[in-house]
């Protein structure tokens, strides 16, 4: 899969018949994670690693720098792969230090 690089405009911006790169990316790792609550954990916990320090009822577009970085750093790992079970790895792998990091402070 390739996403398209993540830019601060697509935060705030709305085009007729086009799904911002991020929410693909946050689509895809709820499914890599499983789905429902364990899927949205897996997403939340992954974006915490990867830079995005606020809780998840805090919009992207109110800290969109932050967010383009986060969502970048994921892109960056995920970017090219086609294995769901790969990405996971090669998330994990990425952000396993920050990832535990942000488990524990949870």
């Amino acid at each position: 899969m390739e996403f398209d690089n993540i830019v601060v405009e697509d935060f705030s911006s709305f085009q007729p018949g086009r799904v911002a790169p991020h929410v693909k990316i946050e689509q895809l790792l709820t499914q890599i994670g499983g789905g429902g609550t364990g899927g949205m954990k897996f997403t939340k916990r992954i974006l915490k690693a990867a830079g995005w320090s606020y809780p998840s009822i805090h919009g992207y577009a109110k800290n969109p720098e932050q967010a383009v970085a986060a969502f970048n750093n994921v892109r960056d790992v995920i970017n090219g792969l086609e294995d769901k079970a790969e990405m996971a790895a090669k998330l994990e792998a990425a952000f396993e230090g920050a990832a535990e990091d942000s488990a524990e402070a949870s």
